[in-house]
């Protein structure tokens, strides 16, 4: 990941074709093909230059906006930053992904202000129920490799012709071997249809159940927390 400083702007970027679109990307200079999702927590949409390339734009809206990821983000730079990082080491690792294009961080000082990233868009689809055996394996792969997704529900593995493509994964090393490993494979296996069906050798390993006790135990407890508070609002 190459580095480039303009004024109040860091630009993280790979190939220098890409810096051409940082200007039209500020100035808004470009056309929205596709929203894919609008929400106080981010911004993703399909994009079309002038020059006919089309890339996927993603804003965290809400990671921006936190006190505390101001904060450490003087330290550890934005969530663009660290989303780019984290698809070029998914990439590096040969494992299909979204390629970053372009990474931009605006800046007040030291503080950062606003960050969004420009990636690949991929033409993919959620896995059908007869393609969730590729998905549980690609996580496997992910596993073997020493680092996690990082979010690892259904809608985060698209399928094209057959290959598996990940998205929003954070590529955090994994230090705690199986406990974290299971974990995502308990999340995948909670958001599938029909789950009795899928993971059948990893289901009958002791620490896999015990994983998923702890697991629904602190999903009830975080549903608890959560009704509660609302309770008293």
């Amino acid at each position: 990941m190459k580095n480039k400083k303009i004024n109040n702007y860091n630009l993280y970027y790979d190939k220098e074709i890409y810096l051409k679109y940082f200007q039209d990307v500020i100035d808004n200079k470009f056309e929205t093909l596709k929203i894919l999702k609008d929400t106080s927590r981010s911004l993703v949409k399909f994009i079309k230059f002038k020059d006919g390339f089309t890339c996927l734009y993603k804003e965290p809206r809400e990671k921006n906006k936190r006190k505390w990821q101001k904060f450490i983000g003087i330290f550890r730079g934005s969530e663009a930053k660290r989303n780019f990082k984290s698809l070029e080491k998914i990439e590096n690792m040969r494992i299909k992904t979204s390629s970053p294009y372009l990474a931009i961080e605006i800046k007040k000082g030291i503080i950062i202000q606003n960050s969004f990233i420009l990636m690949e868009y991929i033409d993919g689809k959620i896995a059908s129920e007869a393609e969730y055996n590729l998905i549980i394996n690609k996580l496997k792969e992910i596993h073997k490799l020493g680092i996690l997704h990082g979010d690892s529900q259904i809608a985060n593995f698209l399928v094209k012709d057959k290959d598996v493509y990940v998205i929003d994964s954070s590529a955090k090393n994994n230090y705690f071997g199986s406990l974290n490993s299971d974990k995502e494979l308990i999340e995948l296996e909670v958001d599938l249809n029909n789950s009795e069906n899928y993971l059948l050798e990893d289901r009958k390993r002791f620490t896999y159940k015990i994983n998923k006790t702890i697991y629904i135990l602190q999903r009830a407890f975080r549903r608890w927390k959560t009704k509660r508070r609302n309770k008293w609002k």
